[in-house]
């Protein structure tokens, strides 16, 4: 577009000079002394004198005309040098205003797209902790895992007990101290009075909250966006003593028994002890999930803590509704719980949205990055379930597959 318009400036100029050039030909032509000169000859010719004069005139004549031409071309070549000048003079006045008005444009366009927006920095805030979070969460996964692996396989430096007896009296004697429900059962285990009296077996110290927590999936973790638990210091807190026990109710509730060295050595166990092993791997899939679960909800590092607390407050939440909704320093699952759904129940978020194209832009990137990060949680967890399916269908086929190897015949 510049190059067009500039070539058909170009165009016009080269006209217009042409133009002046004849004109300024025609006026200097006239103007100049010999122009008496041109009129009797012109006159000698028309009236037949021209052979008369021809031998005195014709000399005079070209040193005139050699004369005038001279001093026509040095006109023309100084009015041209002149005139070009001018042009090119308008020529920078014109490019310069263009250049001008281009600059004030952008500088328009900049204070209008480019102003801050309180909106847009909530994004940023709230991501803060999400790094830190996740990798915390990741950590408490392996070492919950790890531990479990630790306990099924009855390796001294998880279970310090002398066999498998020692350790299901250590669980019963914590479910009487903490878990136990004196109103189940009747009230059996609380104790009655009376003619029949029966003792409890209930601990005076056991409370409400505690109640059964070691076998309530939902009340423990589904609820709870923020669980206390920090596995990489020496601090044993509620949340983790009580997402140990849920995992050991749920998962090898009762351990394989302890055995000899004589036990591996005997040819005839080889086939039990394969498939002890292949139990144990069963078991590690579908904790897998539940410690995925447990990490993502264990608590963050609590960084932007306040942040959403504030926001939260101004949708109407109480200090202690935000404290009971995200824990203390909220999980990764509680900060993308807030990026990915609560943080757009707040009317002025809408509101937000009434704002600079630009911004309205950034604010949907920013929309587009949180949902990308949960579509990446969404994979995961179907990556987890596949396994899970996988691992089903293989213990589904195990009757078929021993029945097939019984009855197979080699020749």
């Amino acid at each position: 577009m510049m190059k067009k318009f500039i070539f058909s400036d170009l165009k016009n100029i080269h006209y217009t000079l042409f133009t002046y050039l004849c004109l300024s030909f025609v006026f200097i032509g006239f103007s100049n002394p010999a122009k008496a000169q041109y009129s009797a000859t012109i006159n000698q010719i028309e009236n037949g004198q021209q052979n008369q004069q021809n031998s005195t005139f014709t000399p005079t004549f070209v040193a005139k005309i050699n004369r005038d031409l001279t001093e026509l071309t040095e006109q023309m070549s100084a009015v041209s040098i002149t005139v070009t000048g001018i042009i090119g003079t308008f020529f920078d006045a014109k490019h310069q205003m263009q250049v001008q008005t281009l600059l004030d444009q952008y500088y328009i366009d900049a204070r209008r797209d480019y102003q801050p927006s309180t909106a847009l920095c909530r994004f940023g805030s709230t991501r803060t902790g999400l790094i830190s979070s996740d990798l915390r969460g990741h950590v408490n996964t392996e070492i919950l895992a790890q531990s479990a692996t630790l306990r099924e396989t009855l390796n001294r430096s998880r279970m310090p007990l002398k066999d498998i007896a020692d350790e299901v009296r250590s669980r019963v004697f914590q479910f009487q101290r903490v878990y136990c429900n004196p109103h189940q059962l009747g009230g059996t285990l609380g104790g009655t009075t009376g003619a029949e009296a029966v003792e409890g077996i209930c601990d005076n110290a056991t409370s409400p909250p505690f109640y059964d927590i070691d076998m309530n999936y939902t009340r423990l973790i589904d609820n709870n966006l923020t669980l206390d638990v920090n596995l990489t210091d020496d601090e044993l807190t509620d949340d983790e003593r009580d997402v140990r026990s849920l995992m050991n109710n749920l998962f090898s509730y009762k351990t394989f028994p302890v055995m000899t060295n004589d036990f591996f050595l005997n040819n005839n166990n080889a086939e039990k002890m394969v498939k002890m092993r292949s139990i144990m791997a069963s078991r590690s899939l579908a904790r897998n999930s539940l410690s995925h679960i447990i990490g993502k909800r264990s608590r963050g590092t609590g960084v932007p803590d306040s942040f959403i607390s504030d926001y939260l407050k101004t949708m109407g939440y109480t200090t202690s509704d935000v404290q009971e909704m995200m824990g203390e320093d909220p999980s990764y699952e509680a900060q993308m719980e807030f990026l990915t759904k609560k943080m757009y129940q707040q009317p002025n978020f809408i509101n937000s949205l009434i704002d600079t194209p630009e911004n309205v832009k950034r604010q949907d990137t920013a929309i587009l990055a949180s949902k990308l990060m949960l579509d990446r949680d969404i994979s995961e967890a179907l990556q987890r379930r596949e396994l899970l399916m996988s691992a089903i269908l293989n213990e589904l086929l195990k009757d078929e597959e021993e029945f097939i190897i019984n009855n197979l015949r080699v020749n």
